[in-house]
């Protein structure tokens, strides 16, 4: 830690000598000012809260009227309250309709490490199912994105990445100039989502030349840990870990009506895995656990006249996640993340209309590289693996995997005034390319039985040949080989879509009616989506909206990858005795599993119906809102039952086997109630927000049955009597991403003539109940149960604090900032009782510099 404490000091004191040094020759102070020389894309307009005083920045503006589903935050509000980690996503925890993962907060090594932007829920959907655009681009994967074997997707599955996120291109909070939130009442401009809208806007190029840069950091050594207190074993040792963030950015104007934006910005996280050290110490090796996540974005914007705005733009952000089993060495998984967008946009006017086109192309790179090969070394085998014949220990680890999305895209959208409203339409055309590959020669791993291990070692072990690399002269040899055999799937689509609404007055209403189009090729489908807004003033200064609307998902291409995946195959081998030697001769293959096959034909596209009503008003100076979304999806993507049918494996031998059938069985029922309130007094704004909600699926990702087909009829016990399964869990909430109750509060201010800002925002969590399985069973009447029971979920506390102090101001400006996140020191979540990692992080603070020229 005192590497950085030094390295941010030298940053301050450098600038503070080149401000004293400027100040020198300086006889007037700077009057310039920051202008943009590119103006933002066509948006929707809104009625936004207004503050009485300049002094303290309100957490979003509230879209009104037909807009009553819409959340901006700008910059100054994303600075003031953005996380220490970068992560823009975490400003939405003031947003009542937005929910996050339970799981934040523990402290696995790979959480910790963890640099993708935060997974969220938006008006009950899933992450997935989100829609996601940054600067005008639509990055969202429609491929695997987290391992379905390891929930956070750690890379150690054999056939599936770890580095991917719902996102496909995210960039740094100190990028963006501005985030909007949609989660009710959406345009007809937006399609392929059943969740919310997050439209991220990175800054414009300023006319002015100027510089940018920051610095901070975070460790163990800054940060406290508990026990979750549904561990039980012996105290394990706490997690050691360092975190560091760097970015810096100029505005390089070319003329008057040109300018250039240029940044770069890096974050690197890394865990000392002491387990895993020791173990390469013994065998030679290193260990490095670092995860490291970068954006490098380049924008171009030129006016050259007023009515026409030009922009070019490419953002590439790779991301880097590592991840080192603790039972071997050579265990290391190296795999890739993020990506990279170019957009070119031209944005203009013709008479009263305005218009836009846009064409971006996206590319998603989700690599993992480990070694191609796998050695089972328990029982001494090595003498660095000094574990017992039944602890695992191993050498390599296999699993090396390409997986890679590419997105071209153009859109456009025209506006204008008409009939005494306005009319606004659009299209978009996506060309949609997935590619899956294992690299050529497929991988192996050797392991052999605990009788074979001790039969095949000793001097006497001898090898057929000098090049097979699973026989050790002398020493040991294997009697089975897994071979995971190279493969190379690509899926493509193209999708379309055009949009229109129309926006006016009618008798005191203010009405807005659209309607959206969208075709996929992979499904084949025809939909139209009807949105519907009317918005009417009230007495009281009170504003009342209702919505009724359709929104339509995008295909999922995971189902269309996993179709394909080629069978694995076991070899065996056994010994001959020549001249006393154990001879171990040729491998010969005795048996076939099968890649899980799944049919994906005559589908409909997943969908949600919405209505909602809302209400805004004024109070005390403040503005309020009372709103209720209800959502009822149908057509979503499950996991039939299994079928059975027959086929001739490599061995010639007829197998049955079992195929599972993509359906849309899949449902989802969902309802919110929120009621915010904002108020700005002096040098404050204070805010609170609840939000009160339901959330219902019969299936919780694409890979579960539902419930209907997988719980009819299993019987289980509870509370000594036995019951269906579908009956006991049909009315449980969904767990993660869907706590019942949530209460947001949020306090800005100002001191000493605008040097101090400062921020808390809290989030509290209320408890709640869920029937769930456990490991034990129940005998009634001779026949063995399943024991399902009540699990509580304890409420939570979440409160975090930011601090900025202008050391410098002027032309050249020096900040220092600390950011504190769970202040009050609470357990995140108590529920969590990893035998491994028992520990989850509590309070843990950011430190850093900023500076501007």
């Amino acid at each position: 830690m005192n590497n950085h404490l030094f390295q941010a000091g030298v940053s301050v004191l450098a600038l503070v000598s080149a401000e004293t040094a400027s100040a020198q020759v300086q006889a007037q102070p700077s009057t310039r000012t920051q202008q943009p020389v590119e103006a933002t894309d066509p948006a929707i307009p809104t009625v936004v809260v207004t503050s009485d005083s300049d002094a303290s920045t309100p957490p979003f503006r509230v879209g009104q009227g037909v807009d009553s589903g819409t959340s901006t935050y700008d910059d100054k509000s994303i600075q003031s309250r953005s996380a220490g980690t970068g992560d823009v996503l975490q400003v939405l925890k003031r947003s009542p309709g937005v929910q996050f993962s339970m799981r934040e907060g523990e402290s696995r090594g790979d959480m910790l490490r963890n640099l993708r932007p935060s997974q969220i829920s938006i008006s009950g959907g899933r992450p997935s199912e989100n829609l996601f655009i940054l600067d005008g681009v639509s990055v969202n994967s429609q491929m695997e994105t987290l391992s379905p074997t390891l929930s956070y997707g750690t890379g150690r599955d054999f056939d599936s990445v770890a580095g991917a996120s719902p996102q496909t291109v995210w960039v740094d909070s100190d990028l963006v100039g501005e985030l909007t939130l949609r989660d009710s009442n959406v345009s007809a401009e937006f399609g392929r989502f059943t969740g919310g809208v997050v439209e991220i806007t990175t800054r414009n190029p300023s006319s002015v030349f100027g510089m940018r840069g920051g610095y901070s950091f975070t460790s163990d050594d800054l940060a406290t840990y508990h026990l979750s207190p549904s561990y039980s074993g012996s105290e394990r040792e706490k997690p050691a870990f360092d975190r560091e963030r760097w970015n810096i950015s100029a505005d390089l104007p070319i003329n008057d009506t040109m300018g250039l934006l240029a940044a770069y910005s890096r974050q690197t996280a890394r865990t000392y895995n002491t387990y895993a050290e020791r173990l390469a110490d013994l065998a030679g090796g290193t260990v490095n656990e670092t995860n490291v996540s970068e954006t490098y974005m380049l924008k171009y914007a030129w006016r050259p006249n007023d009515d026409l705005t030009l922009s070019a733009q490419i953002t590439h952000s790779p991301y880097t996640n590592v991840y080192v089993s603790n039972s071997g060495i050579n265990t290391r998984a190296d795999s890739q993340g993020g990506g990279t967008t170019a957009r070119l946009a031209a944005n203009g006017g013709h008479g009263e209309a305005d218009w836009s086109l846009v064409l971006s192309y996206a590319f998603a790179d989700n690599d993992k590289e480990t070694a191609d090969w796998r050695y089972d070394v328990r029982g001494g085998l090595e003498p660095w693996c000094l574990g017992a014949i039944t602890v695992t220990c191993e050498n390599g680890m296999v699993g090396a995997i390409d997986q890679r999305q590419k997105d071209l895209s153009l859109k456009g959208a025209w506006s204008q005034p008409l009939f005494g409203g306005d009319l606004r339409t659009g299209f978009d055309i996506t060309d949609v390319t997935a590619r899956k590959n294992r690299h050529i020669g497929g991988v192996y791993s050797f392991a052999g039985t605990t009788a074979v291990i001790t039969a095949a070692t000793g001097p006497l072990t001898s090898c057929a040949s000098t090049t097979d690399v699973s026989c050790f002269e002398g020493r040991y040899a294997y009697n089975q080989k897994q071979v995971y055999s190279p493969y190379d799937i690509e899926v493509s689509l193209q999708s379309y879509g055009a949009w229109a609404e129309y926006q006016t007055e009618w008798q005191g209403f203010n009405v807005r009616a659209g309607l959206r189009y969208d075709h996929e090729t992979f499904l084949g489908n025809h939909t139209l989506a009807p949105r519907l807004s009317v918005s009417r003033k009230l007495p009281w200064d009170i504003q009342a909206t209702a919505g009724l609307n359709r929104y339509y998902g995008r295909s999922y291409l995971g189902y269309a990858m996993r179709e394909n995946l080629p069978n694995q195959l076991r070899y065996g081998r056994t010994f001959t005795t020549v001249g006393g030697r154990k001879v171990w001769g040729d491998w010969i293959l005795n048996n076939v599993t099968l890649a899980q096959q799944y049919s994906s034909q005559n589908l409909d596209s997943p969908y949600n119906d919405e209505a909602s009503l809302n209400f805004t008003g004024k109070l005390f100076g403040g503005q309020w809102r009372l709103g209720g979304v209800y959502r009822k999806g149908k057509d979503l993507f499950s996991r039939s039952v299994a079928e059975t049918y027959t086929l001739v494996d490599e061995l010639g031998a007829t197998r049955t086997y079992s195929r599972y059938n993509l359906t849309n069985d899949g449902e989802s029922t969902y309802y919110g109630v929120d009621l915010s309130y904002v108020k700005p007094w002096r040098n404050h704004t204070f805010s609170l927000s609840t939000n009160r909600s339901d959330t219902k699926y019969n299936a919780v990702d694409y890979y579960d049955p539902t419930d209907d087909d997988s719980a009819g009829t299993t019987l289980v016990a509870y509370q000594g009597q036995v019951m269906s399964l579908l009956d006991l869990l049909r009315k449980n909430q969904r767990q993660n991403f869907a706590a019942p109750f949530i209460l947001n509060a949020d306090w800005n201010s100002r001191w000493f003539d605008d040097r101090l800002s400062l921020n808390l925002g809290g989030r509290f969590r209320g408890e709640f109940e869920r029937i769930e399985s456990t490991t034990a069973f129940l005998t009634i009447d001779g026949t063995r149960y399943r024991i399902y029971d009540i699990v509580e979920y304890k409420n939570s506390v979440d409160l975090d604090a930011n601090l900025t102090y202008a050391l410098v101001r002027g032309d050249h400006e020096v900040t220092l900032e600390a950011r504190i996140s769970n202040v009050l020191d609470k357990i995140p979540d108590r529920n969590a009782g990893y035998s491994s990692t028992p520990w989850q992080l509590g309070r843990s603070a950011w430190f850093g510099v900023r500076v501007r020229y």
